[in-house]
């Protein structure tokens, strides 16, 4: 998590998304005029304490991939379209407003703005200085279902196979000051 970032902050996401449309990203898919779509929910974040990285800002904003748009195509091969289903990122977790966290970040092409440098990337502060790593994807938290099945018009359902994740939690329990000794450790290596 700390190489991968260039950022690492302690602070607090203090408002829910500002973009209730998201931000949309489109790419070309299969050759032909139809787009996939990623929606990023964007939170805003202000700074308590930059424990790697630089940024001159107090108050910074934090994309959260949300969710993709599938086209589904006829298997005749006729690129003909069906439908299109959102798939909702099964990493996605709902930052909790106005609670401590520690976020790992990468810069993106906007100013002021941030997304996860790896996943997990947000990790909770409690009052007692104790971290706990948030993700759908722990080990024991992973208890998603294989496949994930959508129904789109009469005759036509499509079946998404989830990846098993399994991260490793290496963080829940420490304190905040054992993590910025390692990270502080690994930027002079």
């Amino acid at each position: 998590m700390t190489v991968s970032a260039e950022v690492i902050v302690k602070g607090r996401y203090t408002a829910v998304p500002d973009t209730v449309n998201g931000i949309v990203t489109t790419r070309t898919v299969n050759n032909s005029d139809k787009t996939q779509k990623s929606l990023l929910n964007t939170y805003r974040f202000e700074i308590e304490e930059i424990i790697k990285g630089k940024t001159s800002d107090k108050t910074i904003y934090i994309n959260h991939h949300y969710s993709d748009t599938v086209y589904v195509y006829e298997e005749d091969g006729s690129g003909r379209v069906v439908g299109t289903v959102e798939v909702i990122n099964p990493l996605f977790v709902e930052p909790k407003e106005d609670q401590s966290v520690i976020v790992f970040l990468s810069s993106t092409a906007l100013e002021r703005e941030y997304e996860g440098a790896t996943e997990p990337f947000i990790v909770g502060v409690n009052d007692k200085d104790e971290l706990t790593l948030y993700s759908n994807g722990l080990n024991e938290k992973n208890t998603s279902e294989t496949f994930q099945t959508y129904r789109l018009k009469e005759g036509y359902r499509l079946s998404i196979e989830m990846p098993d994740f399994n991260f490793e939690d290496t963080v829940t329990g420490k304190c905040v000051s054992d993590i910025v000794t390692i990270i502080k450790a690994n930027q002079l290596n």
